[in-house]
């Protein structure tokens, strides 16, 4: 297969670390990686901490509003990093450890194993036993699984260019890692097409141009293979595996032995993350199931609320404070986040900036229990029969909702204090105004003449230069003032998102 090669911005020139283990000496492949790290500093490099300051509380209503943002982007390491760091180290290393490519034993098998490919086979072909045993992490969604894993593969240079090792010339491409999204179809197909174009972008190559159109999957696979070989593919990491249960019986066993003959033919370990519903596939999957478990499969709970890892948490996260009056994280506190976030950082990450830019928004610029509460209830809305399923000891899959951004009883009934908004906003036409805060109206699912009625209607009795979102504000009130007084007729009369998963099915009648 032709490579074609053009200037390589992502690689990172080898440097060699000598080992003192005998089946890693002298390969340059093993070499060229970080050398592993102690507990404590495993744990200081998977560390996210933003900046931040006290003074921040300090600054303009919109700049705060965009520092929330941060506050997804941290992230404590707990024991799970350390177990999964290490286990990724030992299949990187002992992957390569029979893939040296300056072995005559190694060149030979490859070779053959190679030759045979081309004929149309991907099975093993004997000559060695490859080292390479991958894992399996599975756990339910907002856990943060592909956060840690993302973490612990950023440590190591992903693409490294070998030129001289000891003297000898060793023009030799190595792709340490590379991280795959199974997509939601569960097309094999579409997976190696996604695996050429990150190669592409990561050595300049043109495979997914060559290998997309025409191409049977039997070949695609055949060249995926030939390409790991060729440029040194050291971990295979494939995300979302669940996927896999959308297609069709035979071609999630494909897919499930394709990952096998990877270790097989080339000697390539494969880590596979999913949710608890990918387990069924693993399970009936023997030979899967051993490659798999080889450095021994994690099965990922959410946090416990006694436990260690919530406490370092939940204390990193909410040093990342934008209000102007600072709250102190009390254990009410502390017990309504896990409440309403059941011990998933994804969700109490979200919950806890979604509080902040409430309280920053009303004016009251602080928060407390109920405003927890209150948030999770219409933020976090579309999520509420999932966490009840928790609450109730179910497995769930957070995939299968996504969060709410807008909702209908997060307005608060009480105004801004409006001369302290217009400090931080800038004048705008009162065109513009109007056609921003009618718009915010219709994403609350106000009817657009309602929507313009009410907005016309507030600016008749505000001042000159209100801000949008206040005039969307007093606007949504004025459209939403009956629904608090009368259950039985809507405004709008659009459901809510909670309303249409109950009409759907999904959720109970008793469990309104």
């Amino acid at each position: 297969m032709k490579d074609y090669r053009f200037d390589n911005v992502h690689a990172t020139k080898a440097s060699y670390k000598e080992t003192d283990m005998e089946e890693f000496r002298y390969n340059p492949l093993v070499e060229a990686l970080p050398l592993p790290l102690g507990r404590e500093e495993t744990m200081q490099s998977l560390m996210v901490y933003p900046p931040y300051s006290e003074s921040d509380r300090d600054r303009p209503y919109e700049w705060r509003m965009e520092a929330t943002q941060r506050i997804i982007s941290c992230h404590a390491p707990s024991h799970w990093d350390l177990d999964i760091s290490t286990m990724v180290s030992r299949c990187m290393r002992w992957g390569y450890a029979k893939r040296n490519p300056l072995a005559k034993k190694y060149a030979a098998t490859l070779a053959g194993n190679y030759n045979a490919m081309c004929d149309g086979s991907l099975n093993y072909h004997g000559g060695y036993h490859a080292a390479a045993q991958g894992f399996s992490i599975i756990g339910v969604s907002g856990v943060g699984k592909t956060t840690t894993v993302e973490a612990i593969l950023q440590k190591y240079p992903q693409v490294i260019e070998h030129t001289v090792y000891e003297g000898i010339p060793f023009p030799v491409t190595q792709i340490s890692w590379l991280k795959l999204d199974c997509p939601k179809d569960g097309s094999l197909k579409s997976l190696c097409i996604e695996f050429f174009g990150q190669v592409d972008l990561l050595v300049g190559t043109q495979y997914q141009k060559q290998n997309e159109r025409r191409t049977t999957l039997d070949v695609m696979q055949i060249r995926m293979s030939q390409v790991c070989a060729h440029l040194n593919v050291g971990l295979l990491v494939i995300d979302e595996i669940q996927h896999l249960c959308a297609s069709k019986k035979e071609a999630s066993q494909a897919a499930l032995n394709f990952f096998v003959s990877l270790s097989n033919t080339i000697g390539i370990p494969v880590v596979l993350i999913g949710t608890p519903s990918a387990l069924k596939l693993l399970r009936h999957e023997f030979q899967q199931a051993k490659r798999g478990s080889g450095q021994g499969s994690i099965l990922w709970g959410r946090t416990e609320q006694k436990s260690p890892n919530w406490d370092l948490y939940l204390k990193s996260v909410f040093r990342y404070q934008y209000t102007r009056i600072p709250v102190a994280l009390t254990k009410e506190i502390s017990d309504a986040i896990y409440d309403e976030s059941q011990g998933l950082p994804f969700l109490a990450s979200h919950l806890y900036k979604l509080t902040q830019e409430d309280a920053m928004s009303s004016g009251k610029e602080s928060f407390d229990v109920k405003d927890i509460h209150r948030v999770a209830d219409g933020y976090l809305g579309l999520t509420k029969p999932l966490r009840d399923a928790m609450r109730r000891g179910e497995d769930v899959d957070l995939n299968a909702l996504e969060i709410a951004s807008i909702h209908a009883k997060t307005w608060e009934s009480a105004p801004a204090d409006l001369e302290k908004t217009k400090a931080a906003v800038h004048t705008v036409p009162k065109e513009s105004v109007h056609q921003d805060a009618v718009a915010r109206l219709l994403l609350l699912g106000i009817a657009k003449k309602e929507a313009e009625e009410a907005v016309i209607l507030v600016m008749g009795d505000m001042k000159e230069n209100a801000p949008a979102e206040l005039v969307a504000r007093k606007a949504a009130m004025l459209c939403f003032q009956d629904s608090h007084t009368s259950k039985s007729q809507s405004k709008t009369n659009v459901p809510t998102g909670y309303d249409k998963l109950k009409e759907s099915g999904m959720i109970a009648s008793e469990e309104v």
